[in-house]
């Protein structure tokens, strides 16, 4: 191999990645933001944002045990240092967006993912969110 890239397609929280620019070529491709997943009758479901706190006596429901990289435990929790003190996996969003809207916990996950799996289920009431849950923003870190 001779040190070449045709095409990379990366992962990142930053708004623009720290490339060598007389090599590469950076373009973003798509911008998400994480978003909180909760039923309508919880009690937090009326609050116009959550922070890490809010989910430390939750039932957390994900996708995966393990934390991954840029996902909402290396930017959400980590920074606070405040975890759920119960973790659910549930390896199948459809079936995640089902747990949280019968009340059983809550979830955090990239607002495109849960627009595309609530619109493509029997939840769907609109292209963002299902009747049964109700989708809150989230900042990153206490005080914000």
């Amino acid at each position: 191999m001779r040190d070449e890239v045709d095409v990379a397609i990366v992962s990142s929280p930053d708004a623009q990645l720290q490339v060598d620019a007389s090599r590469f070529l950076c373009r973003r491709l798509i911008h998400d933001e994480f978003v909180a997943l909760l039923p309508t009758n919880h009690s937090k479901a009326g609050r116009p944002f959550l922070v890490a706190q809010d989910f430390v006596d939750e039932t957390y429901i994900t996708n995966s045990a393990l934390p991954e990289k840029y996902r909402e435990y290396e930017l959400f929790f980590q920074p606070n240092s405040m975890y759920p003190e119960r973790v659910v996996q549930v390896g199948f969003t459809g079936a995640i967006i089902e747990l949280v809207a019968a009340g059983i916990g809550t979830n955090i996950d990239t607002r495109r993912i849960m627009a595309s799996d609530t619109q493509n289920s029997k939840l769907a009431a609109d292209e963002k969110r299902s009747p049964r849950t109700l989708v809150c923003n989230l900042f990153p870190q206490e005080g914000n």
